[in-house]
């Protein structure tokens, strides 16, 4: 049974790498940090959502759509992978209201602007002392990190440390379907959500047009 159904349209994977143990202490007890090559990955990832719609409950138009981006990185509980988010920032108070009380998940609301034409996006966002400015386009090029873009992508469980403990959410969509992207400027101090990470360099970026997407029930990871 499915909770919550939303497409995702626009989708940017930027992809930032660096020292592990700096990712590992801002993560909670139980979540191992899945790494490649050795290196602890962090992904801006700016996308916007709609048709969000919740069951026997049609789309609400003030509701089911936002732009957000959040910050990630990798993970695994033994032999399950899937995602640990440090950030969801979001431009619409009500569903980031919705995602804190009911979810658990850590969205903020924050001062999003968006401008997007066919050759990429240029995002700005300001919540308090935190901001945010990019400019990352589709490129022409081919994509060198096929691998890597699918050991990113293609994980259908996210993590989150709810009152100590940690739950799993997990999510049904088809498989991506990724186009290589260049991050052309970044500034702000998005990155230090993470202490330390300041020292991370971007590695690679692809985009992806649109997926509908579906989750399940949250599950204690510890429960039987």
């Amino acid at each position: 049974m499915w909770i919550t159904r939303q497409r995702w349209e626009e989708l940017y994977f930027i992809h930032f790498e660096g020292p592990a143990d700096i990712v590992r202490r801002a993560m909670p007890s139980g979540l191992e940090l899945d790494l490649w090559n050795g290196n602890a990955v962090l992904s801006l990832v700016p996308f916007r959502m709609t048709r969000v719609r919740f069951p026997f409950v049609p789309s609400i138009p003030i509701f089911s759509e936002l732009w957000e981006y959040n910050i990630r990185t990798y993970v695994r509980i033994g032999n399950k992978p899937g995602i640990y988010f440090f950030t969801l920032e979001s431009d619409n108070p009500l569903a980031t209201w919705v995602a804190r009380t009911f979810f658990g998940l850590p969205y903020h609301n924050a001062k999003i602007k968006v401008q997007m034409n066919d050759r990429g996006l240029h995002l700005t966002s300001k919540r308090k002392q935190w901001h945010s400015e990019l400019l990352v386009e589709k490129s022409s090029e081919p994509t060198a990190d096929r691998d890597f873009d699918i050991w990113a992508t293609e994980r259908y469980s996210l993590f989150n440390d709810r009152s100590g403990r940690i739950q799993r959410g997990d999510v049904k969509h088809l498989p991506w379907t990724l186009e290589p992207a260049k991050l052309i400027q970044w500034k702000g101090n998005f990155l230090d959500y993470v202490p330390g990470a300041s020292v991370f360099h971007p590695r690679s970026a692809s985009y992806s047009k649109v997926i509908d997407v579906s989750f399940e029930p949250f599950k204690w990871e510890n429960s039987q």
